[in-house]
């Protein structure tokens, strides 16, 4: 049993006829077959990585969030700049 397999492995380890998921010796002659999905998972990404990934399939996400932070931030300098000028003109400054 081990040598016909090592014979006809040797044989065909090189060519197409292993291949895909398992690979099942029949006789001289292997068959493989496809069994599950084609991608899985080891291990975890970190939170940047998945953004990033996740941006560069939803590229109008990162127009769109960048028009938030933007609308955002100038919520929050121009609440600043409005409170610098009370109290520069109450005479507190």
């Amino acid at each position: 049993m081990v040598p016909n397999f090592l014979s006809v492995f040797l044989k065909t380890s090189q060519s197409s006829d292993i291949s895909q998921s398992v690979s099942v010796l029949h006789g001289k002659r292997f068959v493989s077959y496809r069994i599950g999905n084609d991608a899985y998972k080891i291990g975890s990404l970190s939170y940047w990585t998945q953004l990033s990934i996740w941006f560069s399939q939803f590229q109008w996400m990162m127009v769109l969030g960048t028009i938030i932070v933007c609308f955002l931030m100038a919520t929050v300098v121009r609440a600043s700049l409005r409170r610098r000028a009370r109290l520069r003109l109450q005479g507190n400054e």
